[in-house]
């Protein structure tokens, strides 16, 4: 018999019926109405069921952040609203994770 899903830290003793390679929970929240882009969380078992926020479009390959990415970006919020406000450039660095703003219209790019 298979662990409760919401109380097990490991993948023993999960059933074989049980398909890993799926997504455990992903709720999905669309940004546009006609659902080319979208944030979700999710739980993949290749990724140890770790949770992860994913932002996507139908275009391009999903942007997937965890937990301390999210931490960071939640950090830097108000000083890059700041910035945005002043019309400065804005750069936060926190090892392989880097958010700043570019061109015109400061649109912030995301890269890991």
């Amino acid at each position: 018999m298979a662990p409760e899903l919401d109380t097990f830290n490991s993948l023993e003793g999960i059933s074989p019926a049980f398909d890993p390679s799926r997504v455990l929970l992903r709720r999905i929240f669309f940004i546009r109405a006609n659902k080319n882009k979208y944030v979700s969380t999710v739980f993949y078992s290749t990724r140890n069921y770790q949770p992860l926020v994913e932002i996507g479009d139908t275009e391009k390959k999903p942007l997937i952040l965890t937990s301390k990415h999210v931490r960071v970006r939640t950090e830097n919020l108000p000083r890059h609203c700041e910035d945005l406000c002043k019309d400065e450039y804005y750069v936060c660095k926190d090892g392989d994770f880097k958010i700043n703003t570019a061109g015109k219209f400061r649109i912030p790019s995301v890269s890991r």
